[in-house]
Formats: C-alpha cells, structure tokens, sequence
C-alpha cells in the first residue's frame, strides 16, 4: 500500500497492490490507482485504474 499527499494542490493518491505466486516462475500482481483532488473545499475521486500484470521468470 503506497499513500502519497500533495499539500500545495490537495491532491491524494491511494496505490494499494497485491502479488500472487501463481506457479514457481510465474506470478500475478493487481495494482490499483486513486487519485482524489480538493474540489468546492472536499476531496472528490478523479480516476481510478487498475491494472494486472503477469511476470514470468525462466
């Protein structure tokens, strides 16, 4: 989990992830992006993203 804040222009960003081991040379991540941004003086979600990735090591 990676937790970023900007204080010059409120902006947050959540970047939580999460790795599996699928076999012994092939794994799995999910990686998931938020951003969220001070507008009318409260914190709104921009965008999400999402991301899989498959890592294969020989």
């Amino acid at each position: 989990m990676t937790l970023v804040y900007s204080p010059q222009v409120n902006l947050f960003i959540v970047y939580p992830s999460f790795k599996y081991n699928l076999l012994s040379n092939l794994d799995a991540d999910l990686v998931w992006q938020s951003f969220f941004l001070e507008l009318a003086n409260r914190f709104q979600a921009t965008t999400h993203q999402v991301f899989i990735r498959l890592k294969w090591n020989f």
